[in-house]
Formats: structure tokens, sequence, C-alpha cells
């Protein structure tokens, strides 16, 4: 870790060790992979658990979570209520 942030720049060292010591580190991860979710309505104009799970490497659990959250923040809604058929698309 301390190897890896002498090769970084000098700002960014700076705002890594501000997250390290507020703990943020999870939360940018988070957003992160929340707009990764989100880049790909640019492609598409719907997507199921499994599209996403298989374009972004992600977890059956972790991708419903990230959904739950996206819906909450009134940025996609979920078509359907369980199973294969649901999916879901960028809120209008």
């Amino acid at each position: 870790m301390f190897l890896l942030i002498l090769l970084l720049s000098k700002n960014f060292q700076k705002t890594l060790i501000l997250l390290i010591k507020s703990g943020n580190i999870s939360s940018l991860k988070k957003r992160r992979n929340l707009e990764r979710i989100l880049a790909l309505f640019n492609n598409y104009s719907t997507l199921d658990n499994a599209t996403i799970r298989r374009l972004l490497d992600f977890d059956d659990r972790t991708v419903v979570r990230y959904m739950d959250e996206l819906e909450r923040m009134d940025k996609v809604t979920q078509v359907g209520e369980t199973g294969r058929k649901t999916f879901y698309k960028l809120k209008d």
C-alpha cells in the first residue's frame, strides 16, 4: 500500500490519505460502481441482474443491493416483481 501511494501523484496521494483516515473508501467504491451500472444504460435500454453481473463481474447479491440503491435514488425503475423476467430501465 505504501509503495503504491509513492507512485501516485501528490494530489491523489492527499485525497487517498484523507479517504483512508475518514473511512470513506467503501463509499467511494460504491459510488464508482453505481456510476458503472448507470453507464451501462448508454448501450442498453433495459438491463437485468444477469446482464449486469456478466458485464461488471459482480456477485448476484451485490447487483441486487446496488439496484435497490439506484431505485431509492430515483435513477432506475424495476419492471416486474421477481424472477427472470424482471429488468430495470432508467427513470424518465
